[in-house]
């Protein structure tokens, strides 16, 4: 059998992994705390989004391209509840919670973002 001796050398690439793991998993789960704040809605053609505040809890009726969508904004999120659209992509899309996500319906020209304070929407249709 061979003895191996550390050295200080060998010990500097797992230190700097185990750093960069260590802080990857910080931005992860601190992303976390960065809630939305608000429910941006943007029609087919651009023009500026309708904004609804995520705290107050409601259902708002959506219509575009001859379909009609039923939003539900409850604890913090957003789902659509229910949509006449063709293949219903948006239904099935479920709800959405997080800063970024996003609920998309094509057919009827509309796209679904969270996103915080005005002007901090994270999509935009055009």
């Amino acid at each position: 059998m061979f003895a191996v001796k550390a050295r200080k050398a060998d010990l500097i690439i797992p230190a700097v992994v185990l750093v960069a793991a260590a802080a990857l998993f910080l931005m992860f789960f601190s992303a976390g705390k960065d809630k939305p704040q608000y429910l941006y809605v943007y029609r087919q053609g651009g023009g500026e989004p309708a904004r609804y505040p995520l705290y107050e809890d409601r259902e708002i009726e959506f219509s575009g391209g001859g379909y009609t969508l039923n939003a539900v904004i409850s604890g913090g999120g957003v789902e659509i509840a229910s949509s006449d659209c063709p293949g219903n992509d948006c239904v099935r899309t479920g709800r959405i919670t997080k800063k970024g996500q996003t609920i998309v319906c094509i057919p009827a020209g509309l796209i679904f973002s969270l996103g915080g304070e005005e002007g901090e929407a994270d999509a935009v249709a055009g």
